[in-house]
């Protein structure tokens, strides 16, 4: 479905740690379709490693790939921050 969506998908991520130290990470994907939002959680993923930039963005690749959706993936830069936009 996400492979031959022709519109722009947004991603969110969400990061936390639990009390008992075991961190996770959260990948969402949000798009529109006939003219209704969608948002889809991608994965839940166990991060072994600290919640760094470096990490996230290792387990936001894989699940891009996991998903065959990397190749709609481009990069934006903000002043603000970094935002992601992928699609046409």
């Amino acid at each position: 479905m996400l492979q031959e969506y022709e519109g722009t998908l947004s991603f969110t991520m969400d990061a936390w740690t639990f009390p008992n130290h075991k961190m996770f990470v959260t990948i969402t994907v949000h798009f529109e379709k006939d003219g209704k939002p969608i948002c889809l959680i991608l994965d839940v993923v166990k991060v072994v490693i600290s919640h760094s930039g470096a990490n996230l963005a290792a387990v936001f690749v894989q699940i891009l790939k996991e998903f065959r959706i990397s190749d709609k993936v481009s990069l934006h830069m903000t002043i603000v921050g970094l935002l992601l936009t992928c699609g046409s």
